[in-house]
Parts: structure tokens; sequence; C-alpha cells
């Protein structure tokens, strides 16, 4: 509803950033404070608030660019870095050969290139600044968003070419039309936590979640950089506020479309199998530095109110997949000093993320004492999505997602973890069997006198997780 795009280069924050500020301008009450606002009467009358807030700022942003940034130049589709001057001229002389002299000379362009692609790569490693420019180069041995796509197998098992048919083979096997249906209240739920206050969200938390955004980061369907963001909160402190705090006042994430770049999995072996791939969502950057903010907050709520068990070990500060293992290793040392016989499953659940139920997540916010602005919102953002499916250059239309939290977004790993809290409670009062996870990958150890009984153990935990 609220696209913005901008053909426009936004380089470092610093640069022309006091004339673009000069020309961003709000309706003066679009940047007044938020406890200066008088609510609307109505939850209708707060929406269409929020929304003329959105359109504000929109046009604010893109007038700005239009009057103080220069169009951006499209790059030559056959343009690479490590094109030089030997290669042109190999180039040169391969167009004005003939003949015999042509095959030579196209010869000599192909080892030209391979010599200017080897003194590219030498030079740019020699130049690297630190090891973290190493690892940004290893990346591209890992997985990548493909210019084309094999042919995809239909759940059918005929292999399709067409790019509207692929599609919906990823469509299927990424959201699937059929979600199970689960009783929201289980007799077994705790009993709710008291109800914390949320305070508004302020200026400064604005500033340091754009202050960590990266410039590099695609912009995803508006075509709003982080940095434009940053110069507009730099010049208007309280319009982004005011538009952040609406949201979470009146429980609406407005922000409801998705681009999804589709991208192999590394060293798979069946390419055609939609399971080897995996999607990730590009979302507005204004909605991530919301997203931002509300996961930061639930990671203070949850260190401070211990909301999380100390067995999940995702998604949260203090807590990382070396943690996990360590564990793991000390119950298998534990078990071979008692010798003792022990036991391990491991699994993963799959689709986890576009599969999270919008009113059970909401269930146990509430439970966990989030106020009810808080859990509105969050259902708001779990609900109503659209999206379209890129591979390669193409395109998909846009299609509706009943439910699910999209990867890509800053809120989903603390909210998939929160997701999985029942679970793990559950689980607490198990003897000499345990289950730990790491967001959605889940272990279940279990250790006993025998091997049998162990193998029994294993087996009966994973079949109380299930149910």
């Amino acid at each position: 509803m609220f696209t913005t795009s901008l053909p426009y280069d936004a380089p470092d924050i610093g640069w022309n950033v006091d004339s673009f500020s000069c020309s961003l301008v709000l309706p003066e009450n679009g940047v007044t404070t938020h406890e200066s606002i008088t609510p609307p009467p109505s939850a209708l009358e707060a929406r269409e608030h929020l929304h003329a807030r959105i359109m504000a700022l929109n046009h604010a942003i893109e007038t700005a660019s239009h009057q103080n940034l220069e169009p951006r130049c499209t790059p030559h589709p056959k343009g690479v870095r490590w094109w030089n001057n030997e290669c042109f001229i190999a180039q040169t002389a391969t167009c004005c050969a003939k003949g015999a002299a042509r095959q030579a000379a196209f010869k000599t362009l192909r080892c030209t290139m391979r010599m200017a692609q080897r003194m590219w790569a030498h030079d740019l490693l020699h130049e690297a600044a630190d090891s973290t420019d190493i690892w940004h180069m290893a990346t591209t041995c890992k997985g990548h968003q493909a210019n084309t796509f094999p042919a995809l197998r239909m759940a059918n098992n005929t292999l399709v070419k067409d790019p509207n048919m692929k599609a919906e083979a990823l469509k299927a096997q990424f959201f699937p039309p059929i979600h199970p249906t689960i009783k929201i209240d289980q007799p077994d739920d705790p009993p709710p936590l008291p109800t914390r206050t949320w305070d508004p969200i302020s200026h400064r938390e604005v500033s340091q979640a754009l202050q960590g955004a990266s410039a590099k980061s695609a912009p995803g369907p508006s075509g709003v950089r982080y940095t434009l963001l940053k110069w507009a909160h730099q010049a208007r402190p309280d319009a982004i506020t005011l538009i952040f705090n609406l949201c979470l006042d009146t429980g609406t994430h407005p922000w409801h479309h998705a681009t999804i770049i589709v991208l192999n999995k590394p060293n798979k072996p069946d390419y055609s199998n939609p399971k080897a791939y995996r999607p990730i969502s590009l979302l507005k950057c204004i909605s991530k530095v919301l997203e931002k903010i509300v996961a930061k907050r639930f990671n203070h709520n949850i260190s401070t109110y211990g909301l999380l068990p100390m067995t999940q070990f995702g998604s949260h500060p203090h807590h990382t997949a070396v943690d996990a293992a360590a564990v793991l290793t000390h119950c298998i040392q534990a078990t071979r000093d008692s010798r003792h016989a022990g036991a391990l499953i491991l699994f993963d659940i799959l689709g986890f993320f576009n599969n999270i139920n919008p009113e059970q997540a909401v269930k146990i916010l509430a439970l966990k004492g989030f106020p009810d602005n808080v859990c509105h919102w969050t259902l708001s953002f779990l609900t109503e999505w659209t999206a379209s499916l890129r591979m390669g250059t193409y395109t998909s239309t846009e299609f509706s997602i009943v439910y699910g939290t999209p990867q890509g977004s800053p809120l989903s790993p603390i909210l998939s973890a929160l997701y999985t809290s029942p679970l793990l409670d559950l689980t607490a009062s198990w003897t000499h069997r345990d289950l730990t996870m790491y967001v959605d990958d889940g272990a279940i150890y279990a250790t006993s006198a025998t091997a049998n009984a162990t193998a029994k153990s294993t087996v009966l935990g994973l079949e109380q997780a299930l149910t």
C-alpha cells in the first residue's frame, strides 16, 4: 500500500544530509511527540491517522530524494569488475579477425579473461583489510541467488520448466495452503503472568536501531534504504517515532508485502527438488526498524523475567549453538562416566517459520505478560501477508500468505523461540531424558542402565513432544 520506488543512489549518511534535511518537509502534526498526540476516538480513525502519517513520510522522502540525489545509473548487463584494458584489446582483435585467425583470437581472449579474473581475485585478497573482508568474499561459495533455475519437480513427480509452474512448485513447498487445526486453549497452559507495561518507543531507540543497520541491505519492495531513513530521522526525529508508536497503540502492522528471494541451499544433490531452496523475504526497511526495536524489547523482557527456558539456545542473548553443543557433550560424558547407556534423537521442524499459528503465538505472548496492544500488533504482523517470488530475473504474480513469520524479519527468530517455550516448559519435568532446542532444531537425549530402556525412553520422549 505504501510504496515509494526511488531510482537514486544514497551513499554514506554524511553525504548531502543537510540539504536532504532541509528538503524533508512534513505537516506540523506529523512531527509532534508521541505524548502530545490526542488519540483519535475510534480504532478506525486511529488506523487512518497512522496511514496518513506513513503516506506523508513516504511523500517527504521521495520529494527530498528528487531534489537532492542524482539518478542512479543502470550498470551495463555485461559489466564485470575484473574486466581490464587487455581484455578490451583482445575482444577488439576477436571482432576484427576472420576465418582461422578469429578462432586463434577467440582463444587468446579466453586466456586473457582467465588471467584478468585471476589477477583481480589476487589483488582483492591482497587488499583485504581484515578477516571480515575475507569471510565476505568466501560467501560467494555459499548459497546464492541463481540467475537460472533448473526444471523443478512438482508434487506429482513431473518436471516443469515454465517459470509460472516453478513458482507454483515453490509456493506449495514454502507456503502450504492447508494448515493443521489446533486448539488455542490447552489444558496444561500455565497460569498467566501479570501484564507488564510497555513504554512508548523513544527517539533514542529509533536512532540506535538505524545506527546498526547496514547501508548495503536490500531495500525491499519500497526502494527506500536505511540511509534515507537515517536522513529522515535526523531531519525530523519525531516523524518515524510517532509512526512506530501509532502502530503499537493501534495494534496494526501496516507493511504486509514482501519480495521473496529464492536461494539455493549449498551442496544439495538434486536441485530439481523444491526442498533444495530456501525463501528469504525482502521487507521494507522501515518495517524492519520497528521489528528490530520490538525484538530488542522482547529480549529484554526474556532476560529480566526469565520468559524462555534455559533449554532454548537460539535467538536470545548469551545463548548460542556452541552452548547447545557443550550441554549435549556434557550429558554424553556424564553418561559414559556413570557406565550407563545413552541415546540421542535429532530432529528439525519442517517449514517452522511459515507454519507458526498466529492465534497460538499471541496466546503465548499474553500468558507471558505482554500487553494487549503488543499482542494485537503481533497478530497483525503474522497475518494478511502478500508476496511475490523472485527467481533470477523472473518475478511471480502477487499471492497471499495465510500466516507465518517472514524469514528475513529481525523479529522472526525471537518470536519463533517464544513459540516453542510451552513445549520446553512441559519437558522440564522429564527424568533421565531432556529436550534442548536451537529455534526449530531439537535434540532429545535419554540415559538408562540398559540400551533397550534408553531407546524406549528416547522414543517415548519424541512421541510426547509430537503430541
